[in-house]
């Protein structure tokens, strides 16, 4: 089991967005891929923990062949965008969007005089959907409230995404396989000890005792973890 901390890598950014990037997969961006960050790992291929200047934004930008998953850390971003729905995300709250076959338009706006955080995720465009002739479609928005506990969010090509919420002094099991990002709270380790926020843990197949799950547990706070994780589905269960 390996880690790596936002705070170990360069601050970059546009517009009014600045961010840590922490996935970067060459299958993306090739040869404008960031040697700091680390490559994804099945549909994942960028992470970045990113925060909003107050009244900043991304401006008006087009995506396409892509899942992009936003999860709202801190403050209020007011989205605007061609894929299905216009509004107000909150602290709390994750944004996901999908380019289907015709791409998507987007800006991100921080409307407020506080700063706003965000972590942003993008996976390739699900292979099942394609396979089976369903990617010929418009893009899609969801909006989905994190409540405690397990939150799936999308499933796909042999992965599952999702959002963890622990209570105080709750443990956590990682397959082999999977990778961790902590955007809230502190998890220890026996073998990494103390993990904070900001840190991507990756449970590699040869980083655990006899290919065993690596465990990880919560003390005094609440704890809030993106997981991506070997499943056994592949097909699409995407909320």
């Amino acid at each position: 089991m390996k880690h790596l901390h936002y705070d170990d890598l360069d601050i970059v950014g546009f517009g009014g967005l600045r961010e840590n990037i922490l996935v970067m997969d060459s299958r993306v961006f090739g040869h404008r891929r960031s040697d700091d960050a680390w490559q994804g790992r099945g549909p994942l291929t960028y992470l970045a923990h990113a925060f909003f200047r107050p009244g900043g934004s991304t401006g008006r930008h087009s995506h396409s062949d892509v899942t992009i998953v936003s999860v709202i850390t801190r403050g209020r971003i007011r989205h605007e965008g061609d894929a299905g729905w216009e509004g107000d995300l909150h602290a709390g709250q994750v944004m996901i969007q999908r380019s289907g076959s015709r791409g998507f338009s987007h800006n991100e706006i921080n409307p407020d005089p506080e700063a706003a955080g965000m972590v942003q995720l993008w996976c390739l465009p699900d292979q099942y959907l394609i396979s089976h002739d369903q990617a010929d479609r418009k893009a899609t928005t969801t909006v989905v409230d994190v409540q405690p506990g397990n939150n799936p969010l999308l499933q796909q090509d042999g992965y599952q995404l999702s959002i963890d919420v622990l209570a105080p002094f709750s443990t956590l099991s990682l397959a082999p396989g999977s990778l961790a990002y902590i955007y809230e709270g502190a998890l220890w380790s026996d073998a990494l000890g103390k993990l904070s926020r900001g840190s991507l843990i990756d449970v590699d197949h040869t980083g655990t005792a006899n290919n065993t799950d690596a465990t990880l547990t919560s003390r005094e706070e609440i704890v809030r973890v993106i997981i991506l994780q070997p499943c056994a589905n592949s097909s699409d269960l995407s909320v």
